[in-house]
């Protein structure tokens, strides 16, 4: 039997090994032996408190961003534990060190804290070692110039949390994603230290990530809460949140409310093909194409795109040139006047997700003339002509032409020949609720008249988002459950609102 050389240390030494173990190897210590695991039993415990304690937090009452920067700093191992902030709001000097108030649509809300006021603080919150630790932050590692670091030390001395905000953000070494909730922001937007700290380290050849920047994976500008009325939030230009595509191993950016400011936005760029963004949304934002483009371009590898407006030709252009190898699921409506539906779907191999087709969309008959798209007739492409055989769900919308029977029974026939094709396993539904709202309210129509190719799609286990057994019409309300993890790229986590409750 192998001779066990640490156990043969004294238990007080073995001991205190077991208190510099990093928490994310602390299991694994743990499970090497009777001994270990009973040396490190007290502080697996605690661990568990940690993660249930930090894991989502939030900054709507005021000492809780310095408790969690002076845990980052302390190394404490609840530090570790930190996977998602949520700011909700900006603290520009103590007079508004208190909680959150709110506009929102609702004043009879309980909250899940107690009104906080905090407003006596001043400058000696900070103790001078802690003031010394920060500018060594700034200069060291977020590559601040001096001056620059003096202006954020005496904006935090005046009580401005962005910087706190910013640090922590960058120290947490485990941070997964951020999210920076509308709020009423009078000087500046919220991420204007984030996003200066982003481009300092980004150009200064030799500088390494700080391991928050490292880790963050997500990051949402702007989200809407029902807690606050949607016009009161803080507005930036896309140049000034730009450079959260530079983090080096960002995946998803959510971007709202983008573009309103008057003012002219100096000129930025972003490298072509620089940035590991995979999920992109744009919701409620005023952007010309060419910074649209700009922004979609600097992606590598784009799967997901949200586009709550018309998608203009140059943008599609971009996606099928681009991205055509890659992207998964466009949420939004292609615009092809520059050739058939059938023949720009095709061109996107990887395909999981196909929104808003209509029976237009899929006529056989279709050509471009003068720039426009013209389809005739009453028969469909057969769906497994052009649909990648990675295709998951397809979200079908009404017409006038659906309003035909003939075309009503070609699309219900076309689906079923797709499903009974078994190239198509992954698909799992087709969305008809949107389509046939207007036309389905009896128990007969398109589904009686083809009741063979209803129990082939039902067979296959795919879902069309009807009632097919003469049971009542799926709600509206039920109808937007079922698409609720497919919604939005990003959700509010510490929202005490109840989700049924929420902005849709």
């Amino acid at each position: 039997m192998a001779h066990n050389y640490l156990l043969a240390l004294p238990e007080e030494l073995v001991a205190a090994i077991a208190t510099v173990v990093e928490v994310g190897d602390l299991l694994s210590f743990a499970l090497t032996c009777k001994e270990c695991y009973r040396i490190t039993r007290d502080r697996l415990n605690s661990n568990a408190g940690h993660h249930e304690q930090y894991a989502i937090q939030h900054d709507r009452l005021p000492l809780t961003i310095p408790k969690l920067l002076r845990l980052v700093l302390q190394s404490d191992d609840g530090a570790w534990h930190l996977r998602a902030l949520e700011y909700w709001g900006s603290r520009s000097d103590w007079s508004e060190w208190k909680t959150y108030h709110w506009s929102g649509f609702d004043a009879t809300k309980v909250w899940l804290e107690p009104a906080q006021d905090h407003s006596h603080l001043d400058g000696t919150f900070f103790h001078p070692k802690e003031l010394e630790a920060f500018e060594h932050i700034l200069s060291n590692q977020l590559h601040y110039s001096k001056g620059d670091s003096e202006h954020w030390i005496e904006k935090l001395q005046d009580g401005d949390d962005e910087s706190l905000k910013g640090m922590l953000i960058a120290l947490s070494p485990h941070l997964n994603r951020v999210n920076f909730l509308a709020h009423p922001h009078n000087d500046a937007h919220p991420l204007n230290f984030l996003c200066r700290a982003i481009t300092r380290i980004a150009d200064t050849p030799g500088a390494l990530w700080p391991p928050g920047f490292l880790s963050l994976r997500k990051v949402s500008v702007c989200t809407i809460t029902n807690l606050q009325h949607p016009h009161d939030a803080f507005y930036a230009n896309s140049g000034e949140v730009a450079p959260l595509f530079r983090l080096p191993n960002i995946k998803v950016l959510n971007l709202s409310l983008l573009g309103y400011l008057d003012e002219d936005e100096p000129e930025w760029n972003l490298a072509p093909r620089s940035s590991s963004v995979e999920e992109l949304g744009f919701y409620c934002c005023e952007l010309n194409t060419e910074k649209v483009c700009k922004l979609i371009g600097a992606c590598k590898r784009l799967r997901r795109l949200v586009y709550d407006y018309g998608m203009p030709r140059e943008v599609t252009r971009l996606l099928e040139t681009e991205f055509g190898d890659c992207l998964e699921e466009p949420g939004f409506n292609f615009n092809t006047d520059e050739m058939t539906y059938p023949d720009f779907v095709s061109s996107f191999k990887k395909l999981r997700v196909l929104r808003s087709p209509t029976v237009e969309d899929l006529l056989l008959d279709q050509r471009i003339v003068n720039g426009s798209r013209v389809a005739k007739g009453n028969t469909l492409r057969p769906l497994q002509d052009f649909l990648p055989t990675a295709v998951e769900r397809m979200h079908v919308l009404g017409s006038d032409r659906l309003r035909e029977p003939e075309m009503q029974d070609a699309l219900i026939c076309a689906i079923a020949d797709l499903v009974g094709d078994e190239r198509y396993a992954a698909l799992k539904e087709v969305c008809l609720f949107d389509a046939i709202k207007g036309i389905h309210k009896d128990k007969g129509g398109m589904f009686a008249r083809n009741p063979d190719s209803v129990r082939r799609i039902v067979a296959n286990g795919v879902s069309l988002h009807i009632p097919t057994d003469g049971e009542k019409v799926m709600t509206a309300q039920d109808h937007r459950k079922l698409h609720a993890e497919h919604r939005n790229l990003s959700e509010i986590e510490t929202d005490p609102t109840p989700l049924e409750e929420r902005i849709d």
